[in-house]
């Protein structure tokens, strides 16, 4: 026997997730029609909280339906947050097994309308996978509080480790103790404190010495610059820190310079991206053309370029990106007929107005007639490219490529849901 049902969970050797024949129930179930009905679907729904990352922020639209004296008015706002937790409910949900000889880490957060938490292993490769999660919605005191009074709420439970190594996130007071164990640093610590620094200082400070002018202490933690400077026992963890997303190596060092700074940092990622099996596996092939180049538009909103990614995960995305900011929207679509390409659309120029062109490709949901009319009516000035040349809509089809490889570093940690 390979794996046990117990409960409404499957437990096997890699976790434990939900059974798909028992959420059947939650995921065939009707919309609402009363109080009664919403308690009864929140109830299934909350068995299944330990799974669910953002329980609070699903349940906070229909949970408002519950209150005294609240009409029961279905909105499309309740609707959006019942078909999204069905569909969390069918996507791969894993929770790993606890193991008293691996690192626990706990963290808590706090919105505007709950707190949330998580319990997570951390593996000797670096990755954290989620033992359990937990949630909790504000009362309307709590709703009041300031964002500082909110995250202070979302620590109050105290928990208590036993037998295991305690693991916490990074912090100044960290950093600082650890610096004056640090061989090198420790020595740089001293000469930055007495601004005194030897003629011809050793081997493994001679970095520091070509930057001592832009060096000082902050609360017993050395600074280059506005960067703070990693001791090594830190600087794997921070490196894990930055790759968080797999944003790649450009991304990354473009991170690092704003925040840290170690010497040969830049060697070290590079070192640590290229022995990421997620971010080979779907490196990006050399360009083999020129891309079209167009004006640099004079205001935002002017042009837009519009392009369909997918599928990806069993999944279609309108990508929409704006020329003069580079600003990129990702909309999942259940369907990419025309019509429902418009939909989407006009909820979107709702938000930022209507652009003065639309750059798409020759799909047949761009170049339907109803399409061509709604462009019409708007004033918008619609350009498609040439099917010989597709690389002119290339702000969209640059986007749509990196949106599909980024989906695909985080498709074995995260929902596709949670991915976007």
């Amino acid at each position: 026997m390979t794996e046990i049902h117990y409960l409404g969970d499957i437990i096997d050797a890699s976790g434990r997730r939900p059974d798909l024949e028992k959420i059947q129930a939650i995921t065939k179930m009707p919309r609402p029609d009363n109080v009664a009905q919403l308690r009864s679907f929140l109830g299934m729904l909350n068995y299944y909280g330990t799974f669910i990352q953002e329980m609070r922020q699903l349940r906070a639209p229909p949970d408002a339906l519950l209150k005294k004296d609240v009409p029961f008015k279905w909105s499309q706002e309740c609707q959006t947050a019942f078909e999204k937790a069905k569909e969390i409910l069918t996507s791969p949900l894993l929770l790993t097994h606890y193991d008293p000889k691996l690192d626990l880490i706990v963290a808590a957060d706090a919105s505007d309308y709950g707190i949330g938490a998580v319990i997570l292993h951390r593996f000797p490769d670096g990755s954290e996978k989620a033992i359990s999660h937990a949630s909790r919605n504000l009362t309307e005191a709590g709703k009041k509080y300031g964002q500082i009074e909110k995250e202070a709420a979302s620590h109050e439970a105290e928990i208590e480790c036993k037998a295991v190594k305690t693991q916490v996130p990074i912090d100044a007071n960290l950093i600082a103790e650890e610096s004056v164990k640090d061989e090198t640093l420790r020595d740089v610590i001293q000469y930055v404190r007495e601004d005194k620094w030897p003629k011809k200082p050793p081997p493994k400070i001679k970095s520091y010495f070509a930057l001592r002018h832009s060096l000082s202490l902050h609360d017993d933690c050395l600074f280059f610059g506005p960067k703070i400077v990693i001791p090594s026992k830190f600087q794997n963890r921070v490196l894990a820190l930055l790759h968080e997303g797999h944003p790649g190596m450009s991304r990354m060092k473009s991170l690092a310079r704003c925040y840290v700074y170690w010497t040969n940092i830049t060697k070290d990622i590079e070192n640590f991206v290229r022995k990421c099996t997620s971010c080979q596996e779907v490196a990006k092939a050399p360009v083999k053309t020129e891309l079209f180049t167009w004006l640099k538009e004079e205001k935002p909103w002017s042009r837009i370029h519009v392009d369909f990614a997918g599928p990806i995960h069993e999944k279609m995305f309108l990508i929409v990106v704006e020329a003069y900011s580079k600003w990129p929207e990702a909309i999942e679509m259940s369907t990419t007929t025309g019509k429902a390409t418009i939909r989407q659309l006009s909820r979107l120029f709702a938000q930022f107005g209507y652009p003065g062109t639309l750059v798409s490709d020759n799909g047949s949901h761009f170049t339907s007639t109803e399409f061509t009319k709604f462009c019409k009516a708007n004033g918008i000035a619609h350009l498609r490219s040439p099917p010989y040349y597709p690389q002119s809509n290339g702000q969209a089809e640059r986007f749509v490529d990196t949106f599909k490889r980024a989906l695909e570093k985080l498709k074995n940690s995260e929902t596709t849901t949670e991915a976007v």
